[in-house]
């Protein structure tokens, strides 16, 4: 086997394929807030926030548990008890890119993995080595690094450049990277 393997030109490929074949059997209503879904007569009838509304054949509802759970409870109580059960958590990822000398690591692996709670780890739960993963993810001769964290609350709302300097002092020091 190959191990781990991706889209070639990403994740997102996938939603566009899903989209157009969403389109070519039947209308998406994009940004529209729906305030009530009812099934009549075998079909969908919904009410759209600014009073229009739509009828489907088919569903495809591309929003939050909880929000689709608000819908579906005149339904399909059980369905909605099950999605309004979902926990949710925030996540944010990283990536940053060096020359091949800033990282004397040799990345011969896919990534790592951080142990919960690790102190030394400033929040960082794993890191993807994209560059060695994916051939095509980044230039010949360029290193890509993708770090994941679970913020809290408190955290998420953090800049940018904060989020990079707590990535860069993470990995710094577990792949003896040198300058950013």
């Amino acid at each position: 086997p190959r191990g781990l393997s991706t889209l070639r030109d990403g994740m997102g490929t996938m939603a566009d394929a899903l989209l157009r074949a969403v389109r070519e059997q039947g209308e998406v209503h994009f940004r529209h807030t729906v305030t009530r879904i009812d099934r009549r007569a075998g079909q969908w009838h919904l009410t759209f926030a600014n009073g229009a509304g739509a009828k489907a054949g088919h569903l495809l509802l591309a929003i939050p548990p909880r929000a689709a759970a608000a819908l579906l409870g005149p339904i399909d109580p059980e369905a909605a008890a099950l999605l309004g059960s979902i926990v949710l958590a925030s996540n944010l990822s990283v990536s940053l890119a060096y020359g091949p000398p800033a990282v004397t690591h040799d990345l011969a692996a896919s990534g790592l993995v951080v142990a919960p709670g690790e102190p030394t780890s400033g929040g960082l739960r794993a890191c993807t080595f994209s560059s060695s993963k994916f051939g095509n993810r980044a230039p010949p001769g360029t290193v890509l690094l993708r770090a994941f964290f679970r913020p809290d609350a408190t955290e998420i709302g953090a800049p940018d450049p904060d989020w990079v300097g707590r990535t860069t002092q993470a990995l710094g020091k577990i792949l003896g990277i040198s300058t950013l």
